[in-house]
């Protein structure tokens, strides 16, 4: 268990490293940014459900394994926003396929080193098509999330909007069944400025004063 142990410890470093996307593009206030881990976990329980809305298609085990995984590369090599076009631009490179094999070596480090101790072989099944899908829908869904509660919280910028529209054409693009109905949720979202009360925790049955009449 010690490699394990050890892993484990290495891991909390992405509780700490912070999605930078925003801090370049809008100048994110600090207080604002979610951590890498706090985006992962989010990634994980959405293609739970997302998997499940497809059912027995799709390998559910094999998709949560590598939404929570997905991530472990950037406690190596960091946040890098290589998929923003702008960001592209001030490189001789194509920075997004440099940042993609930079990440498989250092996810493919991680797990050699944890190999004496577990089955690298389960943290490593391609998915198919669709399970790909999947978790490419729940991590764009997940970013769209953040940038709603950016908003939430009062967050201006005129670059706001370009971000969030051409990531929801994004989502608009993806082929599963499901994409229809959660683009138009998240639409509707778009229109409100504000949070709508937590069901679990903000019933009017229990509120003293359900109406907030003075």
């Amino acid at each position: 268990m010690k490699k394990i142990f050890e892993l484990a410890q290495n891991l909390q470093n992405l509780n700490r490293i912070k999605r930078t996307g925003g801090n370049l593009a809008l100048g994110l206030p600090a207080g604002m940014n979610i951590s890498i881990a706090e985006h992962s976990y989010m990634v994980t329980y959405l293609s739970m459900m997302f998997a499940d809305k497809i059912g027995k298609e799709v390998d559910v085990e094999k998709i949560l394994r590598w939404a929570v995984i997905h991530d472990w590369e950037e406690m190596v090599i960091g946040d890098i926003p290589s998929g923003s076009p702008s960001f592209g631009s001030y490189w001789d490179t194509d920075i997004r396929a440099e940042t993609g094999k930079a990440g498989k070596k250092a996810l493919d480090e991680v797990l050699r080193f944890v190999e004496e101790e577990l089955d690298i072989s389960l943290y490593k099944s391609e998915l198919n098509e669709k399970e790909k899908l999947i978790v490419k829908t729940a991590d764009i869904t997940g970013y769209l999330i953040e940038m709603q509660e950016w908003k939430y919280l009062g967050f201006r910028h005129d670059g706001w909007e370009m971000i969030w529209f051409n990531t929801v054409g994004m989502l608009e693009k993806i082929d599963l069944p499901f994409v229809p109905e959660l683009v138009a949720e998240i639409k509707e979202a778009y229109k409100a400025n504000s949070k709508r009360y937590s069901p679990f925790l903000a019933k009017k049955s229990k509120q003293v004063n359900p109406e907030h009449k003075l």
